[in-house]
């Protein structure tokens, strides 16, 4: 039997009415229930997306991240321009794993919607778990997006710091040879320009002149100092501090060393030009032999004998090689001393884990 809505009226059958209004409610519920699954679904399926996104989006930021490492290995000081391309595109490279987001997104809107009409204390709370992960949806991107750049920042200021310290230790070698070369060209120099001066105001205008030229040649050593002190105010790393403190140490003493020895020339032909005026009478070639066995002596510590005046053509200026040989030795293992003296220090320091 079919009722029709005046069945339900007036003086309707009472246990009749409730079986009806029993019928109807438990349509309803029936309904609500298989909505409520539907809304279910939607948010777990929504929040398996959204997972996989984060995982796939943190495995793409590593990926780069170490594509960004390896490309960075080859390129060298000045290439900042490229270094900062590598960064750009690698953030560029990111968004690839965006869409997961944007379908999360979706599904937790649908699920949001089907849980309010639901309309209960349960379903409204879940609604608001959609909204939540909807928001998040949204946010991920950005998130994963600043992480990488943070580390692609990080990633950079190392390869500055490295760049860095390798041209510092370019520009030292460089200078080193070329101080190198200069020192005999300052000994023709001053042999020529010495006995040209009249008085000690020119010879003092002389050094003045010859620091000028020492000056300009040890200019990289400045220029690596400051490279060196730019690395330090970059670099976290302790135990690169310290090496580098150690360089600039080294390079202060290398260049202490290479005016000691330009200087030395010069002082030599003054003094040469000096004997040779004050010696007319003298025999300049006894006088020189006398102080060759002194300095001979100071130079090996011992007091060596004679071996006589040999006036042989040459024999003073090989004899005076031969010393002079022996004092660049000295004057390097006095170098190389303090070089194993920074090294040791730097040991020491790790293996006591000290500042």
């Amino acid at each position: 039997m079919i009722l029709d809505v005046e069945d339900l009226q007036g003086k309707a059958d009472t246990e009749m009415k409730h079986n009806v209004m029993t019928y109807v409610a438990a349509i309803k519920n029936a309904s609500q229930r298989e909505q409520g699954k539907e809304a279910d679904k939607l948010f777990n399926d929504a929040n398996a997306l959204y997972a996989q996104a984060v995982s796939d989006g943190r495995d793409k930021a590593t990926e780069l991240l170490e594509e960004a490492r390896t490309e960075m290995l080859y390129r060298v000081y000045g290439d900042d321009q490229s270094v900062d391309e590598i960064i750009a595109s690698k953030i560029g490279k990111l968004s690839v794993s965006y869409d997961k987001f944007i379908e999360a997104k979706d599904l937790f809107e649908k699920a949001k919607d089907l849980f309010k009409a639901e309309k209960t204390e349960a379903a409204i709370n879940m609604a608001g778990k959609c909204e939540e992960r909807s928001s998040m949806s949204s946010k991920q991107p950005d998130i994963l997006k600043e992480q990488l750049q943070n580390d692609l920042d990080k990633l950079r200021k190392e390869w500055v710091a490295r760049v860095m310290l390798t041209e510092g230790e370019r520009l030292s070698e460089s200078t080193v040879t070329s101080l190198e070369l200069l020192i005999p060209e300052i000994r023709n120099w001053a042999e020529t320009e010495v006995p040209k001066c009249a008085s000690e105001d020119e010879r003092a205008e002389l050094k003045k002149k010859l620091k000028q030229i020492f000056a300009q040649k040890a200019e990289p050593f400045k220029d690596a100092k400051n490279l060196y002190a730019s690395c330090i105010q970059i670099t976290d790393d302790t135990k690169m501090k310290r090496e580098i403190t150690s360089k600039l140490s080294y390079i202060d003493d290398l260049e202490d060393e290479y005016w000691q020895r330009i200087l030395s020339e010069l002082n030599a032909v003054i003094s040469k030009e000096e004997s040779q005026k004050h010696a007319a009478a003298d025999d300049v070639l006894s006088v020189y032999h006398a102080f060759s066995v002194k300095c001979e002596s100071m130079i090996k510590k011992l007091n060596i004998d004679d071996p006589g005046l040999d006036r042989a053509p040459g024999a003073a200026e090989r004899r005076l090689t031969v010393m002079m040989r022996l004092v660049r030795q000295h004057l390097q293992r006095d170098l190389n001393l303090r070089q194993q003296l920074h090294i040791e220090l730097d040991e020491t320091f790790t293996a006591e884990k000290l500042p």
